[in-house]
């Protein structure tokens, strides 16, 4: 599924797997997820990056700019390969 948003929203679907197939980064979302259970109210409910809240219908324009700024924010604090 969440490849699927993914290529919805026109982020780069090959790094997006790699992502989301890190074993570090899973143990990340499972901690965080279990951080944020007592303050999810209702449904859909998105938290990305651990900034960004998106609850309830929302244009699918607000997730790509969330998840857009997530990586955004992933990339400049990545150190440089060479």
């Amino acid at each position: 599924v969440l490849l699927d948003i993914a290529k919805a929203t026109q982020l780069n679907v090959p790094a997006a797997r790699k992502l989301l197939n890190d074993p570090q980064t899973r143990g990340a979302i499972k901690a965080k997820v279990k951080a944020t259970r007592g303050s999810i109210s209702g449904v859909p409910h998105f938290v990305i990056d651990g900034q960004h809240r998106i609850q309830g219908a929302q244009p699918h324009e607000r997730l790509r700019e969330a998840l857009q700024a997530a990586v955004k924010r992933r990339s400049v604090a990545a150190p440089s390969a060479g």
